[in-house]
């Protein structure tokens, strides 16, 4: 009876951390996709990009900007003309943010 009275409060006390990791989770994709990000390229004269842009620009984008996060936690699409993207930015288990990409020309 000891150690099951044991194993339901260690389940119990893992449930809060989890509780609050995951609003604290919750708080920071809120802040992340609050934040404009603007990434500026070199492009052709015909809009398109020299190269791509991608999840290392938007990561230095949002660091600019106050927003830590590693870039291999960023989805990125398929970027190679100027235009406005969304990209997914995991800050934990089941937490996502949407983050608006605008890329302007250089």
């Amino acid at each position: 009876p000891s150690a099951l009275k044991q194993h339901e409060e260690t389940i119990r006390q893992r449930a809060h951390k989890e509780a609050k990791l995951v609003a604290e989770a919750e708080a920071q994709a809120a802040k992340i996709s609050a934040v404009p990000v603007k990434v500026a390229a070199k492009v052709t004269e015909g809009g398109k990009l020299f190269g791509s842009v991608g999840a290392a620009q938007v990561a230095e984008a949002l660091a600019a900007a106050g927003c830590e996060v590693e870039k291999r936690h960023i989805n990125v699409p398929e970027i190679k003309e100027l235009g406005e993207y969304e990209a997914t930015v995991k800050v934990y288990k089941a937490v996502a943010a949407t983050v608006k990409v605008e890329v302007v020309a250089e």
